[in-house]
């Protein structure tokens, strides 16, 4: 990955039997336009070596970093309703991104916006017209839904699941699946038993927020929301743009779990 001032370069590494379908996906998404996605503005080969030129993120932070400084929960909302907004873009090009995570969510500093989401990182990215299954492990597994461990059943939901894991940590200051590696967070993860809003008992959180991530983070897909449509509701109902969040309720915007659990994408397999 090589970045100047006006695009971001990546390398893609591809098997000779899938040069025709990586110019078949990279055309989808250079056909996908949206302000909160970042651009795919060239693709081609270069040595036998196929590559994205991407938007360059001019100015643009993580939301991984802000996370850990801390946000207010007025900014977090505005974070989430934008990444609703994208995803609901790529899912209508027929595109699953499969590693939605604070890393991947840059935000620029604009005129009355000091926090616009532009999504990036669509190398790990299913077309919904493939199928559902896969033969790759592919996403961070602090995020990753359930299904994506099982390399089937993979859908927009999947999407929507790593949505709730990031709306857990900014409203909540803690992680839905807390561990200190990899394997405990799968462990978590595939646990008939454990229910991530457990640990807010006694919180004093708004009952429709908690339903809220007990939907987005349901174990079970058909629990979970389809459609963007579904979890703007859902959103309105838990967190009304005009309420005012207890800071107190909410618990402190900080992140000591996110240097503590390796957050680095897994892929294993081929698609």
């Amino acid at each position: 990955e090589q970045s100047d001032r006006t695009h971001t370069l990546y390398h893609v590494e591809t098997e000779d039997h899938e040069e025709e379908r990586f110019r078949s996906e990279a055309t989808a998404l250079a056909r996908l336009n949206h302000p909160n996605i970042v651009r795919l503005l060239k693709f081609g080969h270069h040595e036998d070596r196929p590559y994205l030129v991407m938007e360059y993120v001019q100015n643009g932070r993580t939301l991984q970093a802000d996370m850990r400084k801390g946000m207010t929960a007025e900014a977090a909302l505005g974070v989430v309703h934008q990444l609703v907004d994208a995803l609901e873009a790529a899912h209508g090009a027929r595109m699953v991104h499969r590693d939605i995570k604070p890393a991947n969510v840059m935000l620029q500093a604009l005129a009355g916006r000091p926090n616009f989401v532009r999504l990036v990182d669509f190398g790990l990215a299913k077309f919904v017209d493939d199928g559902h299954s896969t033969r790759m492990m592919a996403g961070t597994p602090s995020y990753m839904a359930p299904e994506q461990l099982d390399r089937r059943n993979i859908g927009p939901w999947s999407d929507w699941y790593a949505l709730g894991c990031i709306a857990f940590e900014l409203f909540t200051g803690q992680r839905p699946f807390p561990g200190r590696t990899s394997q405990e967070v799968i462990a978590l993860k595939q646990s008939k038993s454990y229910r991530p809003t457990a640990q807010l008992d006694g919180a004093g959180l708004p009952p429709d927020l908690v339903r809220f991530f007990d939907r987005m983070l349901a174990r079970d897909p058909a629990d979970r929301p389809r459609t963007a449509a579904e979890v703007r509701a859902m959103l309105r109902q838990a967190v009304p743009r005009a309420a005012v969040i207890d800071r107190n309720q909410m618990g402190r915007q900080t992140m000591a779990l996110a240097a503590a659990t390796d957050d680095t994408s897994v892929s294993t397999g081929s698609v």
